[in-house]
């Protein structure tokens, strides 16, 4: 039975000034699978882009974004070593972006839904080994729907922060011209 096991690396909101690049490493050892996902929230003059790679321990590129307002990708891992995410704003000269991401991996941790079974034990005490398999495979579909909701949910919440900046914005230029 195959299950993800994802625990959050980095789950942050970051301010990213004009012309600079921001980087955060994360060690992996043996075969795992990373997910990252981010979204410019606020970025001036409406320029909600921004360039993202992850570099191997080898130095390679294994993914690279240039000026994209959200993305998410998965990937695969074999390479022991640090891996470095960045985010670049270098390209602008005028605009400080405001970032929210989320790095997960599969080796942090462990998932208290993942066991095995003695099929030996449940065999003994009465119980169908086969109705415990479907058992666990619908508690692990219930789970990833769960997460599917609080990514959901999380999204919500970034629209609402990224109103609400907006918000801030437009009182702070109009309560002057009202008074």
């Amino acid at each position: 039975m195959n299950t993800l096991r994802h625990k959050s690396i980095r789950k942050d909101e970051s301010l990213l000034d004009l012309s600079k690049e921001i980087c955060f490493f994360k060690t992996l050892q043996g075969e795992n699978t990373i997910q990252v996902d981010f979204r410019v929230l606020d970025g001036g003059h409406g320029d909600l882009d921004i360039s993202f790679n992850l570099v191997d321990p080898h130095d390679q590129v294994v993914v690279a974004d240039f000026k994209k307002a959200e993305k998410n990708h998965k990937i695969y891992t074999e390479a022991d070593g640090d891996y470095r995410f960045c985010f670049d704003n270098t390209f602008s000269a005028f605009n400080t972006k405001l970032v929210y991401f989320d790095l997960a991996s599969d080796s942090e941790g462990e998932n208290p839904w993942d066991f095995e079974p003695d099929i030996n034990m449940l065999q003994e005490s009465g119980v169908d080994v086969q109705q415990n398999e479907n058992l666990h495979e619908q508690m692990d579909q219930i789970r990833l729907s769960l997460n599917g909701a609080r990514g959901l949910q999380d999204t919500i919440k970034l629209v609402g922060a990224k109103n609400r900046t907006i918000g801030q914005e437009f009182y702070i230029i109009l309560t002057p011209l009202l008074k």
